[in-house]
């Protein structure tokens, strides 16, 4: 990949906060022993509860440094741990061999996992760290690449709107120091911002930081093949005694952090169950298929193959024998230009189709009994409608 300028500054930062032992560089306290206790020790809000981790394959991203990467190994995931920061690796490293467990050990840049194969992991653990990178979309693509179909993403980042408000209180209230549409660095306002504490140890280490909006990150991972079934907001703690107008006081008044957990699609499951769907011979309306399949290829303005074994034509003929006999079905919306009120009729084979979907939302004052089943992606709707049309169609 090109030079990234922006990886190469805070690696920087990073292995001089990392020497100095500061705070995310290092692990701190000590997790209990019992397998629940490491669970609520690493993961304390519960968005893993349920996932099985006895040999999941697991990789905490941009993970150097702290107890988690050992806590999966020790609850029996094969634990990969990838960062930037060779002083990290070379702690995280040291803790495992300190608590012996295995850990495999990469260094490199979150924005390219191309050392890892496709499907390699059925758990990607992303905390704190997305905050570093300038392309959010990347990194989300690359995860979607290396998580297996059915697996389990969580990330955990600054909250966009807070970020841009730390170190502002001025004159009784916060000011953003960019504009939440703005997707450059946010600035820093004095050395104070850039000033790292731990006890009385105080080093300055500025890093660059984006605080990614939050349509970025959720599109980003439905681009990447992922569906969001969580999202949360919190602020680490729940202190109300804190200086009026510090950080710690706008973490009282909004989140600090975002937690947004997503789920690897399959994305040939759907391809995989129609290509094996096969009418049994025996039926006595399979001799008609061809016949209405031929009738809607010489309706339809362009004719697609479809693919598999299944044509339109034997799902069409199919269906009236597994749907009531008072049904309409409706093919998914055309342009608006078309009418909508077109019908192709297999009267040989007692059958019709709506060739507009629109045509069943017109219909329904006239159809007080009707009934709609939708799915997603504008799919095809069934309607039942009393009996009394003069064609029978479905």
């Amino acid at each position: 990949m090109p030079r990234d300028r922006i990886a190469e500054h805070n690696k920087k930062m990073w292995e001089r906060l990392a020497k100095a032992a500061m705070n995310y560089t290092r692990p701190f306290g000590r997790p209990p022993k019992s397998p629940a206790g490491m669970r609520r020790f690493m993961d304390p809000r519960g968005r893993l509860k349920g996932l099985r981790l006895q040999g999941a394959r697991v990789l905490g991203l941009a993970a150097g440094g702290g107890w988690d990467p050992v806590i999966f190994a020790k609850l029996g995931a094969q634990t990969t741990v990838f960062d930037i920061s060779p002083t990290q690796l070379k702690t995280v490293r040291e803790l495992a061999a300190r608590q012996r467990v295995t850990l495999r050990l990469v260094r490199g840049n979150m924005k390219d996992l191309s050392v890892f194969k496709d499907e390699s992991f059925d758990l990607v653990w992303h905390c704190h760290s997305l905050v570093f990178t300038d392309d959010a979309v990347r990194v989300l693509k690359e995860v979607g690449r290396v998580l297996a179909p059915g697996g389990t993403y969580l990330l955990s980042t600054m909250h966009p709107t807070t970020l841009r408000l730390y170190g502002t209180y001025r004159d009784g209230g916060w000011r953003p120091k960019i504009t939440y549409f703005e997707d450059k660095p946010v600035p820093y306002v004095d050395e104070w911002g850039m000033t790292w504490t731990l006890g009385n140890k105080k080093l300055v280490a500025p890093t660059i930081e984006f605080g990614h909006r939050f349509e970025t990150i959720v599109n980003g991972m439905a681009a990447a093949g992922m569906v969001v079934d969580g999202i949360w907001e919190f602020s680490p703690g729940d202190d109300d005694e804190t200086e009026p107008g510090s950080d710690a006081h706008l973490d009282t008044l909004f989140p600090a952090f975002i937690e947004v957990r997503g789920r690897k699609l399959a994305p040939t499951a759907f391809a995989a169950a129609l290509e094996g769907l096969q009418p049994p011979d025996h039926l006595p309306w399979r001799e008609q298929t061809p016949i209405a399949h031929a009738d809607f290829l010489a309706w339809t303005d362009k004719p697609t193959k479809v693919p598999g074994a299944v044509n339109l034509g034997e799902i069409i003929v199919g269906l009236r024998d597994r749907l009531p006999a008072d049904a309409v079905i409706c093919l998914p919306q055309h342009p608006a230009d078309r009418l909508t009120n077109e019908e192709l009729a297999f009267r040989q084979h007692g059958v019709g189709v709506a060739r507009e979907s629109r045509k069943v939302a017109l219909a329904a004052p006239q159809w007080p009994e009707q009934r709609q089943y939708r799915g997603a992606s504008d799919p095809e709707v069934v309607v039942p409608r009393p009996a009394v049309q003069p064609l029978r169609e479905l």
